[in-house]
C-alpha cells in the first residue's frame, strides 16, 4: 500500500500529510476493496478499501500496484497484514495516553486534596468568623485566635509544612519521572541531614502512636540529586507512618562498610506475604494486609520510589521479618519486623 489514511475514534487525523483530493476520496465511499478506473489525483488505476477497527477508528488504504489492483485476494491479504500492525501500534499509542490521563488527572487529584487540608488546618487555627473575615483588624483577630490556642496552631503549621512537602513530591515525581531527559543535580550530601530532614515533619505523626525514632552510627557523605532522594524518603517514611505498628520504634542505622554506605531503617510494620515480595514493585499493587487495615491509598507508589532510587544507582532492597520472632497481633492485622535497606 501506498497511502494510507487513519482516523481515530475521536476524530483525530493521524496522518495529516496526506492529499487532500485523497481524503476527499476516502470519505467518498465504504467498501473494503474498490477499484477505481480513474483518480482524481492523476495517479491512474487504484484499488482502495477501508475498514474500521476498534482500536484505531476508520483505515483508508489505496494502492498503484497493478498486481493488487488486478487481484482481490492479494490486496485484501495484504489489507489484513497492515491493519493488524496498525491496530498494534495504535493499542500501545493508546496506552500511552491513557497513562498520561491518569498520571495528571492523580496529579491534580491529589494537589486539589493537599489544598484542601492546608485550608482546613488554617481555618481550624484561625476560624473564618474571628480572623480572616475581619475588614479592619484582620491581623489582630487573627494573632488573638493564635494565642488563646497556641499548642494547636503549632501542630497545624507543622502539618501544613508536611502537606507542603508532599505538594512538592507530586511536582516532582511528575517532572523527573515522565520527562523524557530528567534533570539531575547530583551533589554531594550528608546524608543523616537528609534523612532528618525528612522525618521531622512526620514526628507528630509518630508520637500520637508513641513511635520513637532512634538514629545509629556515623554519617557519611554521598553524590545524590537531593530532590528525587527527598521524594523517595518522603513516600518510605510516610509509609512508616501508616503501617507502624504503636508503642515501638524505629531504628535508622547509617552503616560505612567495606561494601559501601547503607541506610537500614527497620521497624515492627504490616506482615509482608511471599506475594508481597514478589509484587510490591509492580505498579498499582498494593499489600495483603494494607488492604486488610484499610491503609492502602494514593501515595506515590513503591514502583516509582524505586525509579527514583534507581536515578541515584541506590538499591533498595525489603526483608521481612527479620528478627525471626512470632508476629505480634494489633487490632486483628500481623506485624513484624521488617528492614529497608537502602545501599550506595
Amino acid at each position: 500500500m501506498d497511502r494510507i489514511r487513519l482516523i481515530a475514534q475521536d476524530g483525530v487525523e493521524i496522518t495529516p500529510s496526506l492529499e487532500y483530493t485523497c481524503k476527499v476520496c476516502s470519505d467518498g465511499f465504504d467498501s473494503e476493496s474498490y477499484v477505481l478506473r480513474t483518480c482524481e489525483a492523476n495517479c491512474g488505476k487504484r484499488r482502495v478499501g477501508k475498514l474500521y477497527d476498534e482500536t484505531v477508528g476508520t483505515v483508508f488504504f489505496c494502492t498503484g500496484d497493478k498486481e493488487k489492483v488486478r487481484s482481490n485476494k492479494v490486496f485484501l491479504k495484504e489489507q489484513a497484514l497492515l491493519k493488524n500492525i496498525i491496530s498494534h501500534v495504535a493499542k500501545i499509542r493508546n496506552d500511552f495516553i491513557e497513562d498520561g490521563y491518569k498520571s495528571t488527572n492523580r496529579l491534580l487529584h491529589n494537589l486539589v486534596s493537599l489544598n484542601a487540608k492546608n485550608i482546613q488546618e488554617i481555618y481550624s487555627s484561625i476560624p473564618e468568623s474571628e480572623g480572616l473575615h475581619a475588614y479592619k483588624d484582620q491581623v489582630a483577630s487573627a494573632e488573638k485566635a493564635i494565642d488563646n490556642n497556641k499548642k494547636e496552631v503549632a501542630k497545624s503549621i507543622i502539618r501544613v509544612a508536611k502537606n507542603n512537602m508532599a505538594i512538592k513530591t507530586e511536582f516532582t515525581v511528575f517532572h523527573k519521572l515522565f520527562a523524557d531527559n530528567p534533570e539531575l543535580s547530583i551533589r554531594r550530601h550528608d546524608v543523616k541531614k537528609v534523612i532528618m530532614s525528612v522525618f521531622h515533619v512526620f514526628f507528630e505523626d509518630f508520637f500520637d502512636v508513641k513511635v520513637h525514632i532512634n538514629t545509629h552510627g556515623d554519617t557519611f557523605f554521598v553524590n545524590i540529586d537531593y530532590e528525587t532522594v527527598r521524594v523517595a524518603l518522603y513516600h518510605l517514611v510516610e509509609n512508616a507512618s501508616k503501617y507502624v505498628l504503636p508503642n515501638t520504634t524505629i531504628d535508622i542505622y547509617l552503616l560505612n562498610n567495606s561494601d559501601g554506605h547503607h541506610i537500614s531503617m527497620e521497624m515492627n510494620s504490616l506482615e509482608m506475604t511471599d506475594e508481597d515480595i514478589k509484587y510490591l514493585f509492580e505498579e498499582g499493587y498494593s499489600g495483603v494486609y494494607s488492604h486488610l487495615s484499610n491503609k492502602n491509598g494514593e501515595g506515590i507508589g513503591m514502583p516509582r520510589v524505586k525509579k527514583l532510587l534507581d536515578m541515584n544507582q541506590i538499591a533498595l532492597k525489603i526483608e521481612r521479618s527479620i528478627d525471626g520472632g512470632k508476629p505480634r497481633s494489633y487490632k486483628n492485622v500481623s506485624y513484624v519486623r521488617n528492614r529497608f535497606l537502602m545501599s550506595f
